[in-house]
């Protein structure tokens, strides 16, 4: 989803007067880190402050378990040793700054308000001389805030005290790469201009090491998914989430809240799929979304819901009816993208997982067919 700029503003006020002569930019708060391709690149790791081996294991246990989703009569699962045996290839792909998760609206005001960062780590695997990004991913999020008992129960209270020394963190960050001559006012988003050059490269992962072992404690974490593809396979891509357990300090699986939940105290669903193994050109998601995003926000998910009561078509829009059987047509997947990649209407607990990480490549696909310039106009505005 689009980084808004009410959160960019927000962000701004966080940070107090001084950063009003320096402004942030979308690459200041969406830190986007170029793939290492050759050992000497700079690597952001995932350091054991952040994430120790203890946990990681726990919630290894957990992808083990859950991460499946039976079809035609085979068992998908993700292959959980992104978090153990592979645990030294990760690589911190991107930081996102959120002052207000999960939206910053007037519909979300009784969700509070999340601050949090999250990262996206993904394995870089060394093949001789070079090294390869693994199509597979961790999503962490470090809250900023605590739970409190409220009618919607995924309120947050935001811990600002907390919160503001990372944000002013960014703002001298930002300060001392323009001193090195990376300027991000003003360029869209993408991997960061500091990696233009070798010298920033280097300055700008050396200050995030830093900044994540200071601001990302363990402590802070709660909340980690997986896009997950199975052992020495490239594919299906499993999607599983769980989150911190507040009493224990260890992990719960958390059930796909925009799928079908129609029997939840026998067989909850906790993962999702998008497959090409039967459809090599079309692809198949399973179980399809049933999402809720195009009714007003509020503080459902569908495994809150009575398996009567299940969302109906009318009630949202997913990307599972652009793969498969339907047709993926430039005007569905913009009518279908357009409200997906609105924070104001989608969010976490009202889109399923497999939309979220593919409107934007339905709507290039789609464009395709018109020409080449048209799909580059669509990545380019995302």
């Amino acid at each position: 989803m689009r980084q808004t700029p009410l959160a960019i503003g927000l962000l701004l006020s966080l940070a107090g007067a001084q950063a009003a002569a320096q402004d942030f930019s979308a690459n200041d708060v969406s830190i986007l880190l170029e793939a290492p391709a050759d050992p000497g690149d700079p690597k952001l790791a995932l350091p054991q402050s952040s994430l120790s081996d203890a946990l990681a294991a726990q919630a290894a246990a957990l992808i083990d378990r859950f991460a499946k989703v039976p079809e035609g009569g085979a068992v998908h699962a993700a292959n959980p040793s992104l978090l153990t045996a592979r645990r030294a290839e990760l690589h911190i792909a991107s930081l996102r700054i959120d002052p207000g998760a999960p939206g910053l609206g007037p519909g979300f005001e009784p969700f509070g308000r999340g601050a949090q960062i999250r990262l996206v780590v993904q394995p870089v695997r060394a093949e001789g001389d070079r090294l390869r990004v693994r199509d597979e991913a961790l999503h962490m999020v470090y809250g900023f805030g605590q739970p409190v008992a409220h009618a919607c129960p995924f309120r947050v209270e935001p811990d600002m005290a907390a919160f503001e020394p990372a944000v002013e963190a960014l703002r001298v960050l930002k300060r001392d790469l323009a001193a090195l001559g990376v300027d991000t006012d003003g360029a869209p988003l993408g991997v960061h201009p500091a990696f233009d050059r070798s010298e920033s490269a280097k300055a700008l992962v050396a200050r995030l090491t830093d900044f994540v072992g200071t601001h990302l404690t363990e402590a802070r974490l709660s909340a980690l998914s997986i896009a997950g593809i199975p052992a020495d396979e490239a594919e299906p891509w499993i999607f599983f989430a769980m989150q911190r357990d507040r009493a224990t300090g260890g992990w719960t699986p958390v059930p796909s809240p925009a799928i079908a939940q129609p029997d939840m105290a026998n067989a909850p669903r906790f993962a999702q799929m998008l497959s090409f193994a039967e459809q090599r050109r079309a692809g198949a998601v399973v179980p399809p979304g049933r999402s809720r995003n195009r009714l007003p926000v509020d503080c459902l998910a569908n495994f809150l819901l009575p398996g009567d009561a299940q969302p109906g078509a009318e009630d949202g829009v997913s990307t599972s009816t652009i793969f498969a059987a339907g047709p993926n047509t430039p005007e569905a997947a913009a009518e279908i993208g357009a409200v997906i990649a609105d924070a104001g209407a989608a969010h976490f607990f009202n889109t399923d997982c497999v939309s979220c990480h593919t409107e934007t490549r339905r709507e290039i696909d789609a464009a395709a067919a018109d020409g080449p310039a048209k799909a580059e106009a669509i990545a380019l505005a995302e």
